[in-house]
């Protein structure tokens, strides 16, 4: 499935990135993260891609 590929890596992509350069902000990588999804809700992987936010959300929201 092309699209699971390309959505896994993006994901993957974007979490590293945000865990990355943006732990200082995390409320500000949350808002980039959900923008993303937006805009990646018009490729269909939106359920894949909530799911993901949610997992990285998860922790952020625990500190």
């Amino acid at each position: 499935d092309m699209s699971a590929q390309l959505s896994t890596k993006v994901c993957s992509y974007v979490l590293s990135t945000f865990c990355g350069v943006h732990q200082f902000s995390q409320v500000k990588s949350a808002g980039c993260i959900f923008s993303l999804l937006s805009q990646l809700s018009n490729f269909g992987l939106v359920g894949k891609l909530r799911l993901v936010a949610a997992v990285f959300w998860t922790p952020v929201r625990g500190r």
